[in-house]
C-alpha cells in the first residue's frame, strides 16, 4: 500500500472500515483470509518500528442471518470453516435478539457469526 501519508495517522487505508470475514464455501478463501487475519494481527509487532502510526488491527466479524431457503447451505458451510479451523458461532433467533433487539427477524432461522 502506498500512501500520502507516510506516518499513517491519516492515511486512509489505516481509517477505512476493513474487514477481513473467514465465513467462505471455499476451501482456498478460508485459508486465505485466515492468512490475512494472522498478518495483520501481528503487523504492529512486526512492522510498528518502521513508522509511528499503527495499523491497530482489530476483529469485530460478521453476521450473516439465515432463513430458511439458505439453511442447508450455511449448515454446510459452518461444518466446513469449523473443520478448517476458522472461528464461527452459529447464532439461535433468541440470541440474535439478545444482541441486536431492533432486528426484524422473522424469516430467520439462524444466524451464523
Amino acid at each position: 500500500v502506498i500512501e500520502r501519508d507516510p506516518s499513517y495517522t491519516r492515511a486512509s487505508s489505516r481509517l477505512a472500515m476493513g474487514g477481513i470475514r473467514q465465513q467462505f464455501s471455499s476451501r482456498v478463501n478460508i485459508q486465505l483470509a485466515q492468512y490475512g487475519v494472522k498478518f495483520y494481527r501481528h503487523f504492529d509487532e512486526r512492522f510498528g518500528h518502521l513508522h509511528e502510526g499503527q495499523a491497530n488491527f482489530q476483529q469485530r466479524g460478521y453476521l450473516f442471518l439465515v432463513d430458511a431457503v439458505q439453511t442447508e447451505h450455511f449448515e454446510k458451510r459452518l461444518v466446513r470453516q469449523r473443520r478448517l479451523g476458522a472461528y464461527v458461532t452459529r447464532l439461535e433467533v433468541d440470541q440474535i435478539h439478545r444482541l441486536l433487539p431492533d432486528v426484524v427477524l422473522d424469516d430467520i432461522e439462524f444466524g451464523v457469526f
